[in-house]
């Protein structure tokens, strides 16, 4: 029993590890974040509240059925005018009834077929709300994703100058035993490779806390060595895209909502025929004046609405509907216009990156042969560590500069692709 319960124990300690993400894709990480986020779950509400209204459109057509009673007290009647033997007529001074009513309206003119489509068309431009607010998402996903690519570049960058100051100590040893190479000298790159050190640990510290915010984001647990796969159209970058953004689409669906209200329009002057009916006891018989006593009583009727004119009101609210379709053109327009104008600024940005990348190439090419020769110098005693560790940092800030620019350009492309829409 002290065996299995030390084995449960272990499991419930190192099973998290166990469950951690090593590899996934940006692709899938967008996937999750959006499935995590309370906007996707504000669809199925959408959904819910479209089935209750077309229920409740559906459930208006019925006939509805209402008992209802009232009394009162009047402080005089109706009397004749006149008198005449055997006629004695005189109204009581309270009066009571209840009966049952029953309303139905038999034909509305599509009313209903009407409201039924413009509940249906606003059902899915919300939804196409929430999916350009679900695209927004993606911009944070790529935010934490390129933290923890950074970091790791810089961390690689330093770790590649502590190597080489890690063999050229070595080579040192060897001199200061043989009294070519000063002792002080082995202290200096010590000390930079200290500085080194700890620059190293706060970039594993920085990749780890992006790491964890990108778990938190997408609701899985991520290793600290999880690999991030990017999409392939970041390294065969396309010169040119088609605009694919969600927000396109929110545009049609909010004029289509707009155009949906005509029917309601057209419906509004069409002919309604309803039924009304009505049951009941009645003290005095309401239809029947001289009959006062508690009497049954009943009404059947139908009921014939045409509106002949509307004084072109059905024409001015045309009017609006095509004034705030003009809008929401405009408004889309203007969205395209922005983003035809960031458009070019990426296409800027990224040549200009690509140029400054191979500049960055010739660098560190140039920078390697002034080390190695400074190195060679080093190791013989002719040069001072200072100037050797000198251009032993400069190799490292371009090899450095060049990771930056190349991180760069791939968030440009990244952030390129997520302005145009495109999926990889």
């Amino acid at each position: 029993m002290k065996n299995i319960g030390l084995s449960l124990l272990l499991i419930a300690l190192y099973w998290p590890a166990f469950t951690q993400i090593d590899k996934i894709t940006l692709e899938a990480c967008y996937r999750l974040a959006q499935a995590k986020s309370t906007i996707h779950q504000e669809q199925g509400l959408q959904d819910q509240r479209l089935s209750v209204s077309l229920d409740q459109i559906e459930k208006d057509r019925l006939p509805s059925l209402n008992w209802a009673s009232k009394a009162g007290f009047q402080s005089e009647t109706i009397q004749l005018p006149f008198t005449s033997p055997g006629l004695d007529f005189e109204l009581p001074l309270y009066s009571f009834q209840t009966f049952a009513e029953v309303k139905w309206l038999i034909y509305d003119g599509g009313l209903s077929s009407a409201r039924s489509k413009v509940e249906q068309q606003n059902n899915l431009t919300a939804k196409q709300s929430m999916e350009a607010e679900l695209y927004a998402i993606r911009d944070e996903v790529n935010r934490y994703a390129m933290g923890i690519l950074l970091s790791r570049s810089q961390k690689e960058v330093q770790e590649q100058h502590l190597e080489r100051l890690q063999t050229k100590l070595d080579l040192m040893e060897a001199g200061i035993q043989q009294g070519v190479v000063l002792p002080l000298s082995r202290d200096q790159i010590q000390l930079e490779m200290l500085r080194i050190q700890l620059s190293i640990a706060e970039q594993e510290t920085n990749a780890q806390g992006f790491i964890a915010q990108l778990s938190d984001l997408i609701g899985q647990a991520l290793s600290d060595s999880v690999e991030i796969e990017w999409p392939l159209l970041i390294q065969a970058f396309p010169s040119e895209l088609d605009l694919q953004r969600p927000e396109l689409q929110l545009f049609d669906a909010q004029k289509a909502q707009i155009l949906a209200n005509e029917a309601l329009i057209e419906v509004a002057k069409k002919p309604k025929l309803s039924f009304y009916g009505q049951a009941g006891l009645g003290y005095p018989n309401p239809l029947n004046f001289f009959d006062d006593e508690i009497s049954p009583f009943g009404v059947l009727s139908l009921k014939l609405d045409w509106p002949i004119t509307d004084w072109k009101k059905s024409d001015r609210d045309r009017q609006l509907l095509s004034i705030q379709t003009q809008i929401v053109d405009t408004k889309k327009q203007q969205f395209e216009e922005r983003i035809l104008r960031a458009e070019r600024y990426y296409q800027e940005q990224i040549a200009g990156l690509i140029t400054r990348l191979n500049q960055d190439r010739e660098i560190i090419r140039l920078q390697e042969r002034i080390v190695a020769q400074f190195a060679s110098q080093l190791e013989e005693g002719v040069l001072l560590p200072s100037d050797y560790l000198e251009q032993e940092q400069l190799l490292a800030q371009s090899q450095l500069n060049w990771s930056i620019h190349e991180l760069q350009l791939k968030k440009l492309r990244l952030d390129y692709l997520h302005l145009m829409g495109a999926k990889d």
